[in-house]
């Protein structure tokens, strides 16, 4: 019985290497032949994600200086063609459900999508090094505003329902500038601490400012991962909730997040 089941296994593991090796075939033979925006050879960046949902959390790091984490999801597009929706039946369907053929195709839409974006990005022509790192997706959008507004009272200049966009700092970056400058860093000398502290950009363009006054042109196709940073304590120590509200040049995305001061 254990040899059977064993036997059984193998058969599993080989039919599905198989399956493997046929689908990476055909996106090999795809890439050869697309256009080269869409190999991910020729690409700095290697996905993009339409948002439609932002989740909002506290992110740990200093309790006298707390921050709210944003985080924006949304279907991705990338240069090879995943996404969770050409993923699924590889990795959480079984063998009897994979259809290779509805896999490829669903692949190469997603990965015209990847082009089309890339082409209005200017990312087109980066001598990509074989094994490079992948980076991480960017948002396909702009982000027009941010607002955060407390539901109690935060201070005695910040009441319950009024906005707290005047002592928030917004930290997040975006490599639109250093892709438009042929690949070129823009601000070398901006970057460390904020690196340290945050984990932002590797030599993208950081953006930090108050976040009620965002400049527009510098979060074009930004990182989905971003940090809002008090700058003041509330008058008292406890739970406070707040409401995020990001607003993009396509859509409007709310959430809220509880904070323990």
């Amino acid at each position: 019985m254990k040899l059977l089941k064993t036997l059984i296994l193998m058969l599993g593991i080989c039919i599905f290497a198989s399956c493997e090796k046929d689908a990476e075939e055909s996106s090999t033979n795809d890439s050869a032949t697309s256009d080269q925006s869409g190999t991910g050879r020729y690409n700095y960046i290697d996905a993009y994600i339409d948002a439609d949902s932002i989740h909002v959390t506290q992110y740990v790091h200093d309790k006298k200086q707390p921050v709210i984490w944003v985080f924006v999801e949304g279907m991705r597009y990338d240069s090879r063609g995943w996404s969770g929706e050409t993923n699924y039946e590889r990795i959480m369907g079984d063998l009897a459900t994979y259809n290779k053929e509805k896999y490829a195709k669903l692949k190469e839409e997603n990965r015209k999508v990847f082009d089309s974006i890339a082409r209005q990005v200017g990312d087109t022509s980066f001598p990509r090094i074989t094994g490079i790192p992948f980076e991480p997706c960017l948002v396909n959008d702009t982000i027009m505003g941010i607002d955060v507004v407390c539901n109690e009272d935060y201070d005695d200049t910040h009441k319950a329902g009024c906005s707290v966009a005047d002592i928030l700092d917004f930290y997040g970056s975006s490599p639109y500038e250093y892709i438009q400058n042929g690949y070129k860093d823009t601000k070398p000398d901006v970057r460390p601490q904020i690196v340290n502290e945050y984990g932002l950009g590797i030599i993208w363009q950081v953006t930090t400012c108050r976040i009620a006054n965002i400049p527009d042109e510098n979060l074009k196709f930004f990182q989905p991962s971003f940090f809002l940073v008090f700058d003041k304590l509330p008058a008292e120590g406890g739970a406070y909730t707040f409401d995020v509200t990001m607003k993009l040049s396509k859509k409007t995305l709310k959430n809220t997040v509880t904070m323990e001061f």
